[in-house]
């Protein structure tokens, strides 16, 4: 992710392998973190480090947190992947729960997918609320908005929180919402 100015911000990278996340690292760049999330068998190990280069006079500690891997699990770049799966559901107007992975907290949080409006057939984009489904999270992180194409299962525009840090004027890094829209292979918004 980059600024206006084409300031690199955020670099994600994910593995996944026949669906299967394998390993995920995100660098935060403006808060100098380096965000490491391995998926073993049945374990999940977040691991918080500094970015080696980072010249902040406040680095972020290390630390490393091993969970066990929910039932019902999914981390960013295989949401796609989850919302196919769990398509019909939806359609059929039932709230979806899982467990989202959060590098950021070294954890997951538990969220619930659904739609407020019934998705026709013929639809060309279907809009979903992604939503805590703890009252007390959902106070503290706004409910997420997806807008997809539901004949391919792909995100058109994401508008929520993101796992970017913006540092503010009292140089403090800060959660980021933001509006993203997205493009396939073809270049087709």
């Amino acid at each position: 992710i980059a600024t206006a100015d084409k300031k690199t911000v955020l670099r994600e990278k994910a593995t996944i392998i026949n669906g299967k996340m394998v390993e995920q690292t995100i660098d935060q760049i403006q808060a100098c973190a380096r965000l490491n999330v391995l998926f073993g068998k049945d374990k999940i190990t977040y691991q918080q480090e500094p970015i080696a280069d980072c010249k902040e006079a406040d680095l972020p500690k290390k630390k490393t947190e091993s969970i066990s891997i929910p039932e019902v699990f999914v981390s960013g770049p295989t949401a796609e992947l989850f919302l196919r799966s769990v398509w019909p559901e939806i359609v059929s107007g039932k709230e979806v729960k899982f467990k989202f992975s959060v590098p950021e907290i070294l954890d997951t949080v538990g969220f619930k997918f659904f739609s407020r409006e019934k998705i026709l057939p013929d639809a060309k984009e279907a809009t979903l609320i992604m939503k805590p489904s703890n009252f007390i999270v959902a106070m503290a992180v706004p409910e997420i908005v997806v807008v997809l194409d539901p004949k391919r299962h792909r995100y058109i525009k994401y508008i929520g929180r993101t796992p970017l840090f913006i540092k503010d004027d009292r140089d403090i890094a800060r959660p980021y919402d933001s509006e993203i829209l997205y493009q396939d292979d073809f270049g087709n918004k």
